[in-house]
């Protein structure tokens, strides 16, 4: 499930730096991205952890658990 989230994690990474920059990444931004990845990934991922996100069922999500959610 860890990797799923990690996946999810970097494509929204890549989207995000595609579609500023229109689909076109400048060879000047791609040594940026390259090494801030890894970086981002993992703190993005200690976020969720932290508060709880990956251990979150789904199927009951309530309003505490979006605030949580919102809150990473």
């Amino acid at each position: 499930m860890a990797l799923a989230d990690i996946v999810v994690l970097s494509l929204a990474y890549w989207l995000a730096f595609l579609f500023r920059m229109e689909f076109r990444i400048d060879p000047a931004w791609s040594d940026v991205i390259l090494l801030s990845w890894p970086c981002v990934i993992v703190v993005q991922y200690l976020c969720l952890f932290v508060f709880g996100v990956p251990r979150m069922s789904w199927r009951y999500v309530s309003m505490r658990d979006a605030a949580r959610l919102l809150l990473a």
